[in-house]
Formats: structure tokens, sequence, C-alpha cells
């Protein structure tokens, strides 16, 4: 008899079981399509931004130690990180930890709000596959709006929104959606948070992307209106993408109250789930980020990289874009140079995409979303070439 039986498969994961086929893949000429990674003009590895080493080396020089963190975390990295994302925030109205990512400090959110008499969340349709999939292991139940056709009509937004009960939890993303790339307006943030208001919605913003749409304080300025505004609201963030930072889990998790005499308690609250989870969070690549932080000249070179990142996704989106025309059509093709930040989804059926990646490795998930940055110079022609060609 099995040590373990009758166990289900659950299959791969919608993103990375792509991957693993991409690396099988012994073809010269193939494409990968799928993980929102930065990839340069070769699209090769992503490359490590200069300002990241010369952070790394600091912080190296000084280290003395490899001692556990606390349990919440490094305070100075999430002070830093407080001030990038909300810019001016009275500590006392927050509890931050630091989390492996921003997986982790969406997990560990949801887990407090779910132990906390929240049991139904909204999510856009489409979100990133794992928004479901983490609210889904937290027995949620999920309400749903389109997320496309409610950026054109926004009223369905806001008649989904006023249709939701009491003490739901909205996710929204900041900026730069995933996978659609399509972001709310400044005046549609200010509808958004006045239904939040009447309805008792509950916010929680994540912020994946900050700086690939505009500036890194536009791209959180939902996140300062809401603030303002006086919204208890949760902020989970990372920095995997504005520091190319992906296999170093840096992340964090802003839980901000009006009432300042419940933080302590909040805290303390996320810091058991914490503890049965992964007990405490990795420190090298929070504390590289932190030496770039808070050293002028690296953060102004670190700002120029990333700027430098977004100008040539931006490019690769308006190009992109317009190849799209004769293919997909003009409304298609108004989607794509319409976002902001990785990602765009194309409307291509299931069968297309199989054919995409067996007759010409080009790889994507089954969504039709694609990571802009993977169109290099190599690859640009080649996967317009094998779109045109699926559309005969």
């Amino acid at each position: 008899m099995a040590i373990i039986d009758h166990i289900q498969d659950p299959g791969s994961d919608a993103i990375f079981g792509i991957q693993t086929e991409y690396r099988k893949d012994v073809r010269k000429e193939k494409v990968n399509l799928t993980v929102g990674v930065y990839v340069d003009e070769d699209g090769g590895s992503p490359p490590i931004m200069a300002a990241l080493k010369m952070g790394e080396q600091k912080h190296l020089a000084m280290e003395t130690t490899k001692n556990y963190l606390s349990i919440a975390g490094d305070s100075e990295y999430l002070a830093l990180t407080a001030k990038l994302v909300f810019g001016d925030l009275d500590f006392q109205r927050a509890a931050m930890i630091q989390t492996v990512g921003g997986t982790s400090a969406l997990r560990t959110g949801f887990e407090f709000l779910r132990k906390n008499g929240y049991s139904g969340v909204s999510l856009s349709n489409p979100t990133w596959a794992n928004h479901k999939q983490i609210v889904a292991n937290l027995d949620y139940k999920v309400y749903s709006y389109p997320h496309i056709q409610g950026i054109k009509d926004f009223a369905i937004i806001c008649d989904h929104l006023r249709s939701l009960d009491d003490k739901t939890v909205v996710l929204l993303q900041a900026k730069c959606h995933n996978p659609t790339g399509l972001d709310f307006t400044k005046e549609q943030w200010v509808e958004i948070s006045q239904i939040c208001k009447e309805k008792n919605l509950f916010p929680f913003f994540d912020s994946a992307y900050q700086g690939f749409a505009t500036t890194l304080k536009e791209d959180s300025w939902a996140i300062r209106y809401f603030l303002e505004e006086g919204h208890d609201m949760m902020v989970a963030h990372s920095f995997s993408k504005s520091f190319a930072i992906y296999n170093e889990r840096v992340g964090a998790l802003f839980v901000v109250m009006q009432d300042k005499a419940i933080i302590p308690v909040i805290k303390r609250n996320l810091m058991k789930i914490v503890r049965v989870n992964y007990s405490n969070p990795p420190f090298h690549g929070a504390a590289s980020i932190v030496q770039v932080l808070k050293d002028e000249k690296l953060k102004k070179r670190w700002q120029a990289e990333l700027s430098g990142h977004r100008d040539r996704i931006n490019s690769i989106r308006k190009r992109f874009g317009e190849a799209l025309i004769p293919i997909l059509g003009d409304k298609a093709s108004a989607n794509v140079m319409d976002g902001h930040g990785f990602f765009c989804q194309i409307p291509l059926t299931s069968e297309e995409i199989v054919r995409l990646k067996v007759e010409f490795g080009v790889y994507m998930t089954g969504s039709g979303r694609i990571s802009l940055p993977g169109l290099s110079k190599k690859s640009f022609s080649y996967v317009i070439e094998a779109l045109k060609k699926i559309k005969e």
C-alpha cells in the first residue's frame, strides 16, 4: 500500500509549467512570452541592475552576521518601502511586515482577513492566476467583474461593487494590471473609493509593478488617494519587477487603519500567521535594496535604470500594438497600446495558442497573456509572422 493513497495530480502551474516546457524545447527558434521578467534586447536572462549590485556590495562590506530577522522583518526596509509606496504615512496607523515577495504578502493578508470575519472577495476577470489560487485555498466566496469591458464601460464595475455584500474584500491592482495592462483612470479611482466607503468594502491593493507605468510616485497615486480619504486598507508590495530581483523574494504587507490603538494587535496577528508559514523573512535582497534607497546617488541611478526598462517596454508595446492591426484588428491593437507595464492580453483561441507553441515554439499562457519584454530584437518579427500564419 502506498504511504499516501488516492493522491490527486493538481497539474503543472499555469505559468511555471510552461517555463518547464520551454526549457525542454530543443528548437533554435523558440520564444518565451510567459513569465513577467525583464530581459534585454538579446532576450537572455534578466540582467542585474547596476544600482542593485552596488547596494549589494555595500551591504556585504558591512555585513557581520547571518542571524535571524524578527518575525516582522527589518524595520529600516519597511520604513523605506512605506515611503516609496505611501509618501507620507503615519506609522502609528500601519502594521507593517516584510514578506517573501508579493505572493506571501497577499497570502498573509488574505489569511488574516479570512480569520477576522471576511468571507467574500471581488477579483477582476481576468486577473493574475495566483490571486484566484490564494483565495480559493482560503475558501473565500469569489465575485468577479469583466475587467476589459469594465474599463471601457465603467458603469459595469460600479454596479458590480454596489452589488457586493458588506465587508467584502476588493482586490485592486494599483497599476499595470496583470494580465491586461489596462488600468483605471484617476476619475475612476475616485469613484471606486466612494463606493467602497458607501458599501463598507475593504480595499486590498496589489502593488507589484511600481514605476513601470509612469513614475514611482504616479504609479502609487491610487494608494495615496485612498490613504488621504481615510480608508482602512491593505497593500501587498513587491520589488521583484522594479529592482529585477526576482529570486531574492523581497516584499512587504501594510495594513493601514484609522484606529491606531488596534495596530499592535493586528501586527501580532500577522506575525502569528507568518510564524507558522515561513517563520521570518530572508534578508539579503532587502538589505541590498535598503542600501540603494538610503543613498541618494544610488537611488537616482536605480530610478534611471528603471526608467530605461519602462521606456523600452513602452516602445515594444506601441510597436507590437501597431503590428497587430492587420492581424487582430483595431480593438485588440488599442487594448495593447492603451495598457501599461509588462503584460498585454490578445484574443486568441486555445487552439491557436497551442499551434503557436507546437508549430513555431512561441510560448504564452493559455489566456493569451504576453510578457512584452520577451519580444526582443531577435524574436519580434518571428512572433508577428507566427501570428499571421495561425490567422490565415
